[in-house]
């Protein structure tokens, strides 16, 4: 039960539809989850309503008697701009879906609706309207601050929210763009440094036939016209009454072209820090007067890494963004000013669907030549010195991998490969494949102590506490599990070799689902990395709960979970879904070698996504190991003060994705914990896997021993806890 007082402070939801059904419904549902709801009839009550009790969220039907809910989306827009609105309708099209995202809309349901629909839109329309809410505040301090910097300062706002629309300029039509604007304003340029020479430089054009476009890279980036050498900040008055007064010099209007979105994104980042970090009232001034016109590479430097740093593509800051699709450009239209840029000096048609497709591969050829070359080094990991300290996470990347190898030579080689052999259990396999299990064996022995020690014992890791390990490997230690480790590389490649000999035995099953993972930037990840979908979308660890919405069943004591399907599947197999361009060379050989593609739908691969990830953590292990030891190893006491607080995570153990929540008092004793486990987030993907492969081998002439094996490879594929789960299926048959 919601105690009055929690109602007082809980978030307010408005429903506004004419049907009373749906409105009780939802009124119900929210009430039960501690909202404070109320509901409304009709348009006029509903916006009656919103001025009364100033909700976080409004949901919204369309068709309605009266007022129609695209009009009640625009009052209320007028009322609150940071209310999150969600529009509700059984009449949604694309015409009205669009239509109302352009009011403001963030969401649409269609009737009928789920529970589990209504409660996910409302909370992610509870934090859209958090955020808007946090940055508005944040504007408002800004703007405080320059306020009290320069009062007497006028500050040149970015662009607001603008309606992106597409046009195409021929070349001509571009060079004659071009020579206009040189003609009324100062145009600065991508051009040679010298006639003769391929070196480019940002400039001053004096004429559009100097504007080289198709550069790779410049000897300097753009922002150097954000960031003046010298300026005058500050004027004084002397005599008998000195003064000292700021001076702002916004001066004239320029138009920047050629930006690259790598270079976007440097201006972005010292956009936030001059305007909210520490407000400038000389660069914003200059900002404001500056309209840029990025471009899309069309080819890159030999030592160019924008493309391995996921820097190809930009979100924001360009006012046009041109991309060249072989005779014409076309141009995205980003801001108010460069839409009034574009009609002052030429005319631009609408790009045609055949352009925007064109538009498409031409970025999508831009990001392949992009990403040809890899950093040496992980930014993440610098400086290198830090490698040195027990909180260094390369101890934590080290642990997860003997982890890893533990479990998936287990896996892989005491479970997966006597089902492809079509023996009982490891033990008639010692006799068929004798070198095979001892090569199994020597593996699993070398896991084991590579767990030992690096993280104290076998299982169950003791030395990695807050703040960091309590004690980490020698020189001696290290080189010796680096010489192991490379012996163990092509034991791994002769188990591959067998199991490619034997993987035509697992089922030709598929069944499309979405696979969950963490997803990293730079590494394929196991310590860390944002939380992703292969059916779109990037999440917070701190937003699992929205990610696993656990549930119980009737024939089970395990919580079960769900996305935005019935079921998704986490595991080795989830990652290499959604990073497999990440992986070492040696672990793309493998995944190769077996023709193990993303996305693959067939959970039986699990398997041989595990072996590869086997080479990818044996590879990493060494080229870790030499990073460790040609910084040095430095014993580093290490003292953590207690203190109340609250944390969330998410990891990749080797059975897949697994969320920590933790919260702890003020002495440090952890008063609150939960956590999702892998096996139970597989739970109804296992189900719903073995509900529609059922038919298929009951189909086709097995017997009831054959069609039970199937069925417990099945569930030994998502390799579930050997200690606390099934591996033998009891099948009842009726006829």
């Amino acid at each position: 039960m919601v105690t009055e007082q929690r109602r007082e402070t809980a978030v307010a939801v408005v429903v506004v539809d004419d049907e009373e059904s749906i409105r009780e419904g939802c009124r119900q549902t929210l009430d039960a989850q501690g909202y404070r709801t109320s509901v409304a009839e009709d348009g006029l009550k509903g916006l009656r309503m919103v001025e009364q009790v100033k909700p976080g969220v409004v949901l919204v039907d369309l068709k309605m008697p009266g007022m129609d809910g695209l009009e009640v989306l625009k009052r209320i827009r007028q009322i609150d701009p940071h209310v999150a609105m969600i529009v509700i309708t059984g009449y949604a099209t694309v015409e009205s879906a669009v239509t109302a995202m352009k009011i403001g809309a963030c969401d649409y349901l269609n009737k009928p609706f789920k529970t589990e629909k209504l409660l996910s839109v409302v909370a992610e329309g509870v934090e859209r309207n958090r955020l808007g809410k946090r940055v508005a505040s944040l504007e408002s301090e800004r703007k405080q601050a320059l306020n009290n910097f320069a009062a007497d300062v006028t500050v040149v706002e970015r662009p607001k929210a603008f309606e992106v629309a597409t046009k195409v300029l021929t070349a001509r039509g571009l060079a004659s763009f071009v020579e206009r604007m040189i003609a009324d304003r100062s145009v600065i340029g991508v051009r040679t440094k010298e006639p003769t020479e391929d070196h480019f430089v940002f400039a001053s054009l004096e004429g559009a036939s100097q504007l080289r476009l198709d550069y790779d890279v410049t000897i300097l980036p753009p922002k150097k016209y954000l960031l003046p050498p010298c300026e005058v900040l500050v004027e004084f008055e002397l005599g008998g009454d000195p003064k000292a007064r700021p001076r702002v010099e916004a001066g004239a209007p320029t138009v920047l072209i050629g930006v690259h979105p790598y270079d976007m994104i440097a201006i972005n980042q010292l956009d936030v820090l001059m305007s909210q970090t520490n407000p400038d009232p000389n660069y914003l001034a200059r900002r404001g007067m500056l309209t840029i016109i990025g471009v899309d590479p069309v080819r890159a430097s030999k030592k160019a890494f924008w493309g391995g740093m996921g820097c190809d593509v930009v979100e924001n800051g360009f006012d046009l963004w041109l991309t060249d699709i072989g005779g014409a450009y076309v141009v995205e239209v980003d801001s108010e000013k460069g839409a009034a840029l574009l009609d002052k000096y030429t005319e631009a048609q609408d790009a045609t669907e055949e352009q925007l497709q064109a538009r498409s591969k031409a970025r999508a050829k831009a990001k392949e030549f992009g990403s040809t070359r890899q950093l040496d080094f992980r930014p993440a990991e610098l400086p290198g010195l830090l490698r040195r300290f027990f909180d260094h996470g390369v101890w934590a990347k080290q642990a997860l991998h003997a982890e890893n190898l533990q479990s998936h030579v287990l896996h892989v080689g005491y479970l997966a490969l006597p089902d492809l052999a079509g023996v009982g259990s490891v033990i008639p396999l010692a006799s068929s494949h004798p070198e095979e299990v001892k090569t199994v064996i020597r593996l699993h022995r070398m896991a084991n102590e590579m767990s030992d020690l690096v993280c104290g014992r076998t299982t169950h890791p003791q030395r990695l506490v807050p703040g960091g390990f309590t004690r980490i490997p020698s020189e001696t230690d290290l080189l010796t599990l680096k010489d192991r480790l490379g012996k163990a590389v092509p034991d791994l490649q002769a188990v591959a070799e067998l199991v490619k000999a034997l993987v035509g035995n697992f089922p030709a099953f598929q069944r499309e689902t979405e696979y969950i993972a963490l997803v990293g930037q730079e590494e394929y990840p196991f310590y860390d990395g944002q939380v992703g979908s292969t059916d779109g979308g990037g999440w917070p660890a701190s937003a699992y709960r929205q990610i696993t919405n656990e549930y119980v069943v009737p024939h089970s004591t395990a919580k079960h979970a769900k996305h935005k399907r019935d079921s998704y599947m986490v595991g080795a197999l989830a990652r290499f879904n959604l990073n497999t361009e990440l992986l070492l060379p040696i672990a793309k050989q493998v995944a190769d070698l077996f023709g193990l593609k993303a996305i693959n739908y067939n959970p039986f691969m699990n398997n041989v996504a595990q072996l590869v990830e086997c080479f990818q953590s044996a590879e990493d292990s060494i080229r870790l190991i030499d990073e460790i030891l040609q910084d040095g190893l430095k014993a580093e006491k290490f003292k953590v003060e207690p203190k109340a607080g609250k944390g969330v995570s998410a990891v990749e153990v080797p059975r897949g994705i697994l969320f920590h929540d933790y919260e702890y008092d003020e002495q440090g004793r952890c008063v609150n914990a939960n956590m999702v486990i892998p096996t139970n987030q597989n739970h109804a993907n296992i189900q719903l896997d073995m509900e529609a492969l059922l038919p298929a081998v009951t189909g086709n002439g097995n017997g009831r021993e054959q069609i039970e094996h199937i069925l417990e490879m099945l569930v030994r594929a998502y390799d579930p806890c050997v200690s606390c789960s099934t591996h033998l299926l009891k099948v009842r048959f009726e006829q």
